[in-house]
């Protein structure tokens, strides 16, 4: 296992290791403040004669945001960007327009007055290192961005299933020696048959442990407890639930599920106690 890591790590380029052995290594400090800000980067690859998207607007003051809203309102397709942002935070792409309204996209619809606030929270500089004050540009949509990718979306069904409670946790022997419990089921596209039965208390007569139900949602099962049984005495057990389920548009076979009620019978569950306060309201 050690070496399987060690031959991984000689071969795969982690995080902590491209910053400090090539990005800091051969990266100068005086280039920082041109790649820290869009604008300039921009500006220095099409000096290079790289071809970057086009600047159409920039705002560098609140008071001036509603101006550069006007000038959208009549736009289809923009990109707003905080110049000092990291990681594509606060990049908003919109792509098309329905009504007064803006479209993402993401297929999200935003308000004149939504675009608004954005670009107020990027001139504060919610979205730039440092939390240092920003300038919002506004860029023309290329072909890069706008939404010609095609997704691919795979959904799987989910199966059919079945969940079962009780009303209560606890149960008292009654005068006979007989102890009934309700259990109900709430099902999820199944209707067919649910056997359970009883878990835990050997020795015991159980009644009807296996029991079957279809298309019904409630049943009682009966434990006979033994006469010598002590008062006050604490019997421990638990009801489960088994069923087998067929689905040809989920399963290529038949699928057994299987489930006790109570959580807390899993292994190395615990139940914590916490103690009480009492709160107090003041009018």
């Amino acid at each position: 296992m050690i070496g399987a890591l060690r031959r991984v790590r000689s071969e795969m380029l982690g995080l902590n290791r491209r910053n400090h052995a090539y990005l800091f290594a051969y990266n100068p400090r005086a280039g920082y403040r041109v790649v820290d800000d869009k604008q300039a980067t921009k500006s220095a690859l099409g000096a290079a004669g790289v071809a970057v998207p086009a600047l159409r607007d920039v705002c560098d003051a609140q008071w001036r945001v509603r101006g550069v809203m006007a000038r959208l309102a009549a736009e289809r397709e923009f990109v707003l960007k905080p110049a000092r942002g990291a990681g594509g935070a606060g990049i908003v792409v919109v792509v098309d327009r329905r009504d007064e309204r803006f479209v993402k996209a993401s297929g999200a619809m935003l308000r004149a007055r939504d675009l608004e606030a954005h670009a107020c929270d990027v001139l504060a500089g919610t979205y730039s290192s440092g939390g240092r004050t920003d300038r919002l540009l506004v860029e023309e949509l290329t072909g890069a961005a706008a939404p010609d990718f095609v997704y691919h979306i795979d959904i799987k069904p989910n199966p059919p299933g079945f969940t079962l409670s009780t009303e209560n946790d606890t149960v008292e022997k009654t005068t006979n020696g007989t102890v009934a419990i309700n259990v109900s089921s709430i099902r999820d596209r199944f209707e067919g048959p649910i056997t359970l039965s009883v878990k835990g208390l050997a020795g015991y007569l159980v009644e009807n442990a296996v029991m079957k139900q279809k298309k019904t949602n409630s049943m009682t099962l009966r434990i006979l407890l033994p006469q010598s049984l002590p008062a006050a005495q604490v019997a421990v057990g638990y009801i489960q639930g088994e069923a087998t389920i067929e689905d040809k548009n989920v399963f290529t076979r038949p699928w057994k599920i299987s489930m006790p009620i109570y959580r807390h019978l899993e292994p190395n569950a615990q139940l914590m106690e916490f103690q009480c306060r009492e709160m107090a309201e003041e009018n």
